[in-house]
């Protein structure tokens, strides 16, 4: 027994006399196979049978067995679970500023790791994610912390390769203690024991039926008799539904969710409740904060609350937590339970139409320009993913507009295949609603060129990107400034192609319309200044290129500071330039610490990082280091193969350069470069036969 158990993040409270009825051997069944194995320890059973209170009370009655405790409340989306819960950063010692989920997961399991003593780690609704959700190419669960932790999950899907614990329904006394410590009325046993059984002992309807009654009680509008009517005499006439039950929740789990439609009917929720958990539906499932839920003064300032809310938000909140609809915790933070969710996602869920306010509002958090740190937007994702998951289909102009601008964001995530998606879907649902012409079907068609270009795909871009400029052309004429962003934007996808003599051209122009505009020290000016010095450096204009990245540099320092990504862009451009006039310290210095500026705002496996590894190798080329090289060439190599399809150009240049490495480094009688060209040599010789 250790002497004191740390809580690496919050784990929720429990009082187990009243919330773990009728547990208690289960719970000694549980203790007593956990203790005897280093696997994953699935508890499994149908929605709504209180599976998180089931380990939410092992963890309250062993928890002095265990030296650190670490609770997943959403493992659903286990890695953007672990990238959100800052608490757990802070008690791991993990300091993150804008990386990318996907390393911060990796670094709080190696830090979990790391942790002495005997640990428990809990990860909560893990469901298929566990097996079916890969990180570099392995599933999650080879990624969770080893031997010196326990790992409990609970899942309402069957989870291959686990050692499961069905989580059965309770015995009738239990079912009885429970229904009467939320409703300890004068009713007869035999009465509640009827209602309990026809709803077939399910302990999340059980509770939302006796919190009703408790509610109402003294009023007379609801009786345990005609609640027990109520549900016996529901039938799910409307065909649609007993399809979607049948086809969605198949076996057992359909009774269940006749049961809980059968609560809702009983309940009457009233029209600030009903605006309320449909507020609630548009939300991500899990909460703002650490996913505990989302606190009150989440909704405060500019969050746009229905009308029929805004006189008195807490007492509804509350209301829908004496009835069993919302949870709320010790710091008034609210969730509704995901099997609620589903049910109400049929009875209830708002129209695209009477959502449209709020769609605006989260497709408005997503804007991002020149000016603005878009790593700082990453954790906001979730929101616009939630969003996204009910109106996907819709050919609204607001989910056209979150779908553009939550592409946009995914894109500089490096998830090209997400972000292509959703700006494909706006560019459908744009050309649905408005002639070829419209500008709304250019910057569609822009936003996905540009994502086009990264993964590799430049005639598509290229395509793309001219129609909007023609587009564009026609309905403003050449002098507006989206001329000029749609001109540069076109020059970096010929860049891209290799296409020099047409991308300086666009970029020239664009330069000197945003000087005549915008003055020398807009951001704007820096930006172009920078891509027009890449292609001036490629066209071997050197020093005319270095002048230009020297000024963006100064200026987008002034403007941003040290650590903005517009900052490590414009240093690794200057570093080519001095590469190409020998200034290879100087070169060397700007991409390291380039480097470090990307490293802490997208982490370790980002395309930003890659190119820096490149570039670096190019450097050690230059200087005839060709080991440290050829070691950059390969890390940059590595990280591109996540990122990137097989064939992607970013690929092919690396492996391209590798070969010309090792081919200079054995031309200049490099002993590791000679062995390295011997064994290509060996490898290419054709065989006899």
């Amino acid at each position: 027994m250790v002497s004191q158990t740390l809580d690496l993040n919050h784990i929720p409270p429990i009082e187990i006399a009243t919330e773990a009825i009728g547990r208690a051997d289960d719970l000694r069944f549980l203790h007593k196979h956990v203790g005897k194995s280093d696997k994953v320890a699935v508890v499994r059973g149908i929605g709504g049978m209180g599976k998180t209170t089931f380990v939410k009370a092992f963890v309250a009655t062993h928890r002095a067995d265990f030296d650190h405790i670490a609770w997943i409340g959403s493992s659903e989306n286990l890695v953007a679970s672990v990238a959100n819960d800052t608490q757990l950063h802070q008690s791991l010692g993990l300091h993150f500023t804008e990386e990318l989920p996907e390393d911060r997961f990796l670094k709080v399991m190696s830090a979990l790791n790391q942790c002495p003593g005997n640990n428990l780690l809990v990860l909560d609704n893990a469901e298929t994610s566990l097996t079916d959700t890969l990180v570099q190419n392995k599933p999650l669960a080879q990624w969770l912390p080893g031997a010196h932790w326990k790992k409990i999950a609970t899942s309402r899907e069957h989870l291959t390769g686990f050692q499961e614990y069905p989580l059965e329904r309770l015995e009738p006394d239990h079912a009885l203690d429970l229904f009467r410590l939320h409703y300890p009325s004068d009713d007869s046993n035999r009465d509640v024991l009827a209602l309990i059984e026809l709803v077939d002992y399910h302990t999340l309807t059980l509770e939302i039926l006796a919190k009703t009654l408790a509610k109402d009680r003294g009023r007379g509008n609801i009786t345990l008799a005609k609640v027990h009517d109520s549900i016996a005499n529901h039938r799910l006439h409307d065909d649609d539904l007993q399809k979607l039950i049948e086809l969605e929740h198949p076996g057992d789990k359909s009774g269940v969710y006749k049961h809980l439609f059968g609560a809702f009917e009983v309940v009457k929720l009233d029209a600030a409740e009903t605006a309320a958990l449909q507020l609630f539906l548009l939300l991500p499932t899990d909460g703002l904060v650490e996913n505990a839920g989302h606190p009150l003064s989440f909704f405060e300032g500019d969050f746009p609350l229905p009308e029929i809310l805004k006189p008195d938000i807490v007492e509804v909140f509350d209301n829908l937590v004496d009835k069993g609809w919302l949870e709320r915790d010790k710091e008034n933070r609210y969730k509704l339970h995901r099997l609620l969710r589903e049910v109400l996602l049929y009875k209830i869920k708002p129209s695209v139409e009477a959502a449209e306010g709020f769609i605006w509002y989260i497709a408005n958090l997503f804007n991002f320009d020149v000016n603005t740190n878009f790593p700082k937007l990453f954790p906001l994702l979730p929101f616009g993913d939630a969003v996204i998951e009910l109106y996907a289909d819709s050919r609204n102009e607001a989910i056209s507009l979150l779908q553009n601008n939550l592409g946009s964001v995914y894109e500089e995530t490096s998830n090209y295949k997400k972000a292509s998606q959703l700006l494909e879907a706006a560019l459908a649902s744009s050309l649905a609603s408005f002639v070829e012409s419209h500008p709304n079907v250019a910057t569609s068609k822009s936003n996905l060129a540009n994502v086009y270009r990264r993964m590799g795909r430049q005639t598509e871009a290229a395509l793309l990107m001219e129609a909007a400029l023609v587009s564009d052309l026609a309905n403003f004429g050449a002098l507006h400034p989206t001329l000029f962003l749609r001109r540069s934007n076109l020059a970096n996808v010929y860049y891209s192609m290799g296409r020099l003599d047409k991308a300086a051209p666009l970029l020239e122009a664009a330069l000197a319309s945003d000087l005549a505009r915008f003055g020398e020290s807009h951001a704007r000016v820096a930006l172009i200044k920078s891509n027009l010095a890449v292609i001036y450096n490629d066209m071997g204009h050197h020093a005319t290129a270095a002048t230009l990245l020297e000024t963006a540099l100064v200026d987008d320092i002034a403007r941003f500071g040290e650590m903005h990504p517009n900052i490590a862009v414009s240093r690794t451009n200057l570093a080519l330039v001095y590469r190409n006039l020998g200034r290879h310290v100087e070169a060397i210095q700007l991409l390291e610490a380039a480097y470090a500026s990307d490293l802490a705002n997208f982490g370790e496996s980002h395309p930003n990082i890659a190119v820096h590894y490149n570039k670096l190798a190019l450097i050690f080329v230059s200087i005839g280091n060709y080991e440290k090289a050829l070691r950059h060439f390969q890390k940059a190599l590595s990280i591109f193969k996540i990122v990137y399809e097989e064939n992607h150009p970013d690929i092919n240049t690396v492996n391209k350069n590798i070969i010309i490495t090792i081919s200079q480094g054995a031309a200049a009688g490099d002993p590791a470069m000679l062995a390295l060209q011997a064994q290509l040599d060996k490898e290419a010789k054709p065989t006899d036969g």
